[in-house]
């Protein structure tokens, strides 16, 4: 005997249907009304959900009439189920005029009936919605949303018969047996949803997520780094869309104490590692003393480490940032106590622990550097934004057939330009294709973009625009798809205010192009280009939006978490507070990942083709 099915089968068949029937706020009300172990909190993970297939319920209930059909045919009984039985009436509208007519329809099919004369339901015929033929498992739908507006609307049909029975006398004309239709299940096409997101939460109550980068490489585009404090983690994130979060698997770099901190980490081009620095703390004396650690994390827990010299500075430095230029040939590293600065530079192809082969200390914090090209950089800091570049010292060997800059000898590392200033700058990013520098000062909300290509560091004509105040991310428009190879960049601004400013920028002029927002004005805290250059997300600390860089900005998605499973005011009181959210997308372009304080949300795009209309993408 088949085994009955319980409410988490049913109510799991359900939502199936109501996602692709694209009744989304229906099955976004199941799924928060539905109560079930905390372990299925994710329908997914229900044991019997990978064999539920595409249109189950649906099947399910037509192999049951089928079955109802082929019994009764059998012992010579009435149907069961009646609902498509040519004798029962479609759905009458709540107009009596329609009520009329179905009655009628019912006197003239008994007497047909009692006549011998009811004609056998002619053979299905194929209909066609939006241009498209309706398949359900190969089988064509009959479909006719004609009639059936008709009769729900009490319009067409009905108001036409309503109109003849007022007109005519009222013997009952002989009419010809009624065709009738069998119920649809579904009039048109529709579109799965948008998104499907995967949420969990560190299990460390100590740890508090600083960033997370996916793997640059396509090949290992399911790695993610996630980096913070007493963290430093790889994510293999699983490919299938039917995947729970039980299908993640993590890898520590090792066992990091309490007071740890990653607090620099990016990944080498290839993706074959990541390099991250640790500041800790040892005993020594009787007393805590920072120390800094700086090493590669590959795949199986293997690290290499470097000879970082931030103990040059008196006392020693904290590292902020960590650069490879794009060929991943070099790495920079930045470092700054309270007095002063210090860049190192290595080779990739040198020993890791040789040391650096170049570094440059300076009198004044250095608080973040861009490469602008493989052996040049810009700084920023303290009253500081200058232009360097590396350089073989005169002592330097002169064999030519030696490939690399460290190989040959002693490098230095030598200003070129630079741009007067009394500012502090924190942040600073780089336009590839057009050369220019912006740089960002969060305690003086100011911001600039400079020409660095020129002789001299200066402001590109049109920038700064009257307000750059509460500016909390800022990020050029990447270039690697031939649709922006040509014409100019965008830069985006991320507002305090829920704003998103876009500027086009070309070779000699910057241009404000125009202003995006977040839903109900929430403060945009990060920002992110796909890896094509051709899709812009923004966030907030609970939500999401991705406009179409193509299509002028063209809103294409809306994504916000589910409130029970994350509180913005829970991670910024309870799980650190002030923390920015980290976004980001990975080498395909296909999944963003969102994470702050200790939550993290993997958000996959489903649709065919990420343009589509502005949609609710609710990470049900």
């Amino acid at each position: 005997m088949a085994e009955s099915l319980g409410s988490d089968h049913v109510n799991y068949l359900v939502f199936r249907y109501l996602q692709e029937a694209g009744h989304e706020a229906a099955a976004k009300a199941l799924y928060n009304d539905w109560h079930r172990p905390l372990e299925f909190r994710d329908p997914e993970d229900l044991p019997f959900a990978p064999n539920v297939r595409q249109h189950e319920l649906i099947n399910i209930i037509q192999d049951g009439l089928f079955h109802d059909q082929l019994t009764a045919s059998v012992t010579k009984q009435d149907r069961r189920f009646r609902l498509t039985e040519a004798n029962v009436s479609r759905r009458a509208s709540a107009q009596a005029a329609a009520k009329q007519i179905a009655a009628r329809r019912r006197a003239s099919m008994a007497q047909a009936v009692e006549n011998d004369e009811f004609p056998t339901p002619a053979a299905k015929r194929p209909r066609r919605s939006n241009g498209e033929e309706m398949h359900i498992n190969g089988d064509a739908m009959e479909v006719d949303s004609r009639a059936q507006e008709d009769v729900e609307s009490g319009s067409g049909l009905a108001e036409t018969d309503r109109e003849k029975s007022e007109a005519e006398p009222a013997v009952e004309e002989e009419r010809p047996p009624v065709e009738l239709l069998s119920s649809a299940t579904q009039t048109e096409k529709k579109i799965k949803p948008k998104t499907e997101t995967m949420y969990w939460t560190l299990e460390r109550p100590e740890s508090s997520i600083y960033t997370t980068m996916w793997n640059p490489s396509l090949s290992a585009s399911t790695r993610l780094l996630t980096v913070g404090e007493s963290l430093c983690r790889f994510y293999d994130v699983p490919t299938s869309e039917h995947s729970g979060v039980q299908d993640i698997t993590h890898e520590d770099a090792e066992n990091m104490p309490s007071d740890s901190l990653i607090t620099a980490a990016c990944w080498h081009p290839s993706g074959q590692y990541a390099t991250c620095v640790m500041e800790a703390s040892r005993q020594i004396n009787g007393s805590r003393e920072p120390t800094h650690r700086m090493f590669d994390f590959q795949s199986g827990g293997g690290k290499q480490f470097y000879d970082l010299q931030s103990y040059l500075l008196k006392p020693n430095g904290l590292c902020l940032a960590l650069r490879y230029d794009s060929t991943g040939s070099y790495l920079l590293s930045v470092s700054t106590n309270d007095k002063r600065g210090l860049v190192e530079v290595w080779d990739v192809k040198s020993p890791k622990g040789s040391g650096p082969c170049a570094f440059r200390i300076f009198d004044k914090p250095v608080l973040d550097a861009v490469w602008t090209s493989p052996t040049s950089f810009v700084v920023c800091g303290d009253a500081r934004i200058e232009h360097h570049e590396l350089s073989i010292s005169p002592d330097a060997s002169s064999d030519s057939n030696k490939p690399t800059i460290a190989e040959n000898g002693a490098w230095n590392i030598t200003p070129k330009r630079s741009f007067e200033t009394t500012s502090k700058w924190d942040k600073i990013r780089f336009d590839p294709r057009h050369g220019h520098t912006a740089v960002n000062s969060t305690a003086d909300e100011r911001l600039l973009v400079l020409d660095s290509q020129n002789d001299t560091i200066s402001p590109l004509e049109g920038f700064p625009p009257s307000d750059t105040t509460d500016v909390t991310a800022m990020a050029f428009q990447t270039t690697t798809t031939a649709a922006f190879s040509n014409g100019p960049t965008h830069l985006a601004l991320a507002r305090n205010t829920g704003s998103v400013n876009i500027y086009h920028l070309t070779r000699d002029r910057c241009e404000t192009h125009s202003t995006l927002s977040l839903e109900e004005n929430e403060p945009a805290l990060a920002l992110a280009w796909s890896p094509d250059g051709m899709y812009l997300a923004a966030s907030s600390d609970e939500s999401i939006r991705v406009w179409n860089a193509e299509h002028d900005f063209k809103p294409v998605l809306e994504w916000r978490a589910e409130p029970h499973l994350w509180r913005a005011e829970q991670i910024n009181g309870e799980e650190g507070s002030g923390t920015e959210p980290s976004l980001g997308w990975d080498a395909e372009g296909r999944k963003l990942v969102f994470a702050i304080g200790r939550k993290v949300a993997v958000i996959r795009l489903r649709s065919e083709g990420k343009d589509v209309d502005m949609v609710d993408a609710n990470g049900a």
